[in-house]
C-alpha cells in the first residue's frame, strides 16, 4: 500500500474559497470552485477510502478516522490543530486549517509563523539541554555560575492560549535560525558555544515573567536571546583571551626569572675566588722572601682582573636582559580593553627589572670587594717585605757580633 500523499489535497483546499465544515466532521468544498474529479483524485492520493458526496452546492467528504488510511492533516480550527500537533517533534509537512483557511503553504499567516517559531525554539532548547524528560516534556540543563552548578528546567509544552500570545516580529525566525545553526555546528568549540547559550538562556529566564511560561517568555524574546548570546560569547572569548594572555605573561616572567637566576649563580661562582685571595693575603704574613710575596700579589691581581672582567660582561648581559624584558612586556600595554592584563604585565615587568637592577648593583659591589682585596694584598705585601728586610738586618747584626764575643772569651 502506497503511503498517502496530502500535498495535492492541501493545495486544492488552500486555493479554493468558501470551504467550511458541517456537523463537526464533514468538509464541504463549493462545487463552483472545485471540480469533482480533481478533488476525488486528490482524496484518493491522500488515502481517502470513500467517494466524495455531492449535494446541491458542495462536494463533501468525511474527517472520520474510518474513512482514511491515515488521519488527514485537516483541522477545523487552530485549537484542533494544536491539540493534534502541539507535542510533536516537528510541524507536519502538509496541513490545512478550515476555520482560517491557513495551510502549510501560507508562510505569512501569523498563526503559522508562530507555530514554526515555537517548534524551532523548542528544538533549539532541547538540543542544548543536558537531559530531556519526555513524560514531562521538560528540558534540564546545568550552568556553571561563579564555580557553582545552577540547575535550570524549561517545560516545552504550550497551551493554545499561549500559542495565540506569541509575539512574532520580523527578526524572530532569523534569530532562532541563526542560534540553531550556531549550536548545531559540530567542531572543537561546540561544547563552549552550548555552554554560552545555556548561560544566555539562564540570564533571560531570570528576568521577571510571571504572566507567561518560561517557554513563551523565551519565544517572545528570541531576538533578545540572540543578542544576549552574542554578548555572552564575546565575554567568554574575551575571558579566554585574557586567561591566555595572563598565562603567557606568567610564563614569560618565569623564563626571565630563570635566566636571571642563572646569571646570578654564574656571578656568585666568580665571587667565590675572592675568599681564596683573602687566604692568600693571610699567607703573606708568614712569607719572608720577596719573590714569594710578588707571586702572591700577582695572583691577587689576576683574581681581581678576572672577577671584574667577568662581572663587566655579566653587567652587559643584564642590560640586554633588561631590554628584553621591556620589549617583551611592552605589547601588553596596548591591550586597552583588559586592565587586568595590563596591570599584571606592568607589575611583572617592574618586578623583573628591579631584580635585574639589584643583581647589577651586586656585581658592582663584588667589583669593589675585588679591588679592596687587591689593595689590601698590596698593603700586606709591602708590610711583609718591609718586615722581612728588618729581620734580615737584625740577623746580620746578630751574626756579626757573635765572633767578637767569642774572641773576648
Amino acid at each position: 500500500m502506497m503511503k498517502p500523499s496530502f500535498k495535492q489535497l492541501v493545495e486544492i483546499l488552500s486555493t479554493t474559497e468558501g470551504i467550511h465544515i458541517r456537523s463537526e466532521r464533514f468538509v464541504a468544498v463549493p462545487v463552483d470552485h472545485c471540480e469533482r474529479s480533481t478533488l476525488e483524485s486528490a482524496l484518493k492520493a491522500a488515502g481517502y477510502s470513500e467517494a466524495a458526496q455531492v449535494n446541491s452546492d458542495a462536494h463533501v467528504f468525511s474527517l472520520s478516522a474510518g474513512a482514511w488510511n491515515e488521519l488527514p492533516p485537516i483541522y477545523k480550527d487552530e485549537e484542533s490543530f494544536w491539540e493534534a500537533n502541539g507535542t510533536a517533534g516537528f510541524v507536519p509537512e502538509h496541513f490545512y486549517i478550515i476555520s482560517s483557511g491557513a495551510s502549510s503553504l501560507d508562510e505569512d499567516v501569523p498563526f503559522i509563523k508562530s507555530v514554526f517559531l515555537i517548534f524551532k525554539t523548542r528544538s533549539l532548547i532541547n538540543k542544548v539541554a543536558d537531559h530531556y524528560i519526555s513524560s514531562d516534556q521538560k528540558a534540564l540543563f546545568f550552568v556553571s555560575d561563579e564555580g557553582k552548578g545552577v540547575k535550570k528546567d524549561v517545560v516545552l509544552s504550550l497551551s493554545i492560549d499561549d500559542v495565540l500570545k506569541v509575539k512574532f516580529d520580523r527578526d524572530s525566525l532569523a534569530s532562532v535560525d541563526e542560534l540553531f545553526n550556531i549550536v548545531k555546528s559540530d567542531d572543537v568549540h561546540k561544547s563552549e558555544r552550548e555552554e554560552v547559550f545555556r548561560r544566555a538562556l539562564t540570564i533571560l529566564l531570570e528576568e521577571p515573567h510571571n504572566d507567561c511560561s518560561d517557554l513563551l517568555w523565551v519565544i517572545n524574546n528570541i531576538s533578545r536571546l540572540h543578542r544576549k548570546y552574542k554578548e555572552q560569547y564575546e565575554i567568554y572569548f574575551h575571558n579566554f583571551s585574557v586567561s591566555k594572555l595572563l598565562n603567557e605573561i606568567d610564563q614569560k616572567s618565569l623564563e626571565f626569572t630563570s635566566k636571571l637566576m642563572e646569571f646570578i649563580s654564574s656571578s656568585q661562582n666568580k665571587a667565590l675566588s675572592i675568599p681564596g685571595a683573602i687566604i692568600a693575603i693571610a699567607a703573606l704574613v708568614r712569607l719572608g722572601g720577596g719573590y714569594e710575596v710578588l707571586l702572591v700579589v700577582l695572583g691577587l691581581w689576576l683574581v681581581k682582573k678576572i672577577v671584574i672582567m667577568s662581572n663587566d660582561a655579566m653587567s652587559s648581559t643584564f642590560n640586554d636582559l633588561k631590554w628584553q624584558v621591556e620589549k617583551s612586556f611592552e605589547k601588553y600595554k596596548k591591550i586597552k580593553d583588559s586592565d587586568e592584563v595590563v596591570e599584571l604585565a606592568v607589575n611583572n615587568k617592574d618586578r623583573l627589572i628591579a631584580k635585574i637592577e639589584k643583581a647589577d648593583l651586586d656585581l658592582k659591589k663584588i667589583n669593589k670587594l675585588a679591588n679592596a682585596t687587591f689593595v689590601a694584598g698590596c698593603i700586606y705585601a709591602a708590610i711583609a717585605l718591609f718586615s722581612g728586610g728588618d729581620k734580615v738586618e737584625n740577623q746580620a747584626e746578630v751574626s756579626g757580633s757573635l765572633p767578637a764575643q767569642s774572641e773576648q772569651k
